[in-house]
C-alpha cells in the first residue's frame, strides 16, 4: 500500500486506480505537477513535484526526514509539497 504524505501534515494510504501501479497522470494529480521519482531504498521510491520549489510548495517535514534517513537528498536539501511513497513496481 502506497502513502500519500502532506506537506500540511498527516499522510494518507491510497492504492492505484488499476490496482496495480500509479499511472503517469495519476502520480501528477497526487503531487500536484511534473513528476521526479527519488529512489529510497531497492524497494521503495518517494514521488514528488519536479518543481515544487520553484512553485514554491510547503515544506515536508516528514518527507525530508524519510529521505535523510535513507540518505536520499544531500545535507541542507529538503522536500516541499505533497508526496507519494510506494514500491518501485507501483509507478
Amino acid at each position: 500500500m502506497a502513502r500519500l504524505i502532506k506537506a500540511i501534515g498527516g499522510e494518507v494510504e491510497i492504492t492505484p486506480e488499476n490496482g496495480k501501479s500509479f499511472g503517469l497522470e495519476e502520480a501528477q494529480n497526487n503531487v500536484g505537477g511534473y513528476i521526479q521519482i527519488l529512489p529510497l531504498d531497492d524497494e521503495n521510491v518517494m514521488i514528488m513535484d519536479e518543481e515544487g520549489k520553484l512553485k514554491e510548495r510547503l515544506f515536508n517535514v516528514t518527507a525530508t526526514k524519510i529521505a535523510y534517513r535513507y540518505n536520499a537528498i544531500f545535507p541542507g536539501d529538503y522536500i516541499v509539497g505533497d508526496v507519494i511513497i510506494c514500491k518501485n513496481d507501483e509507478i
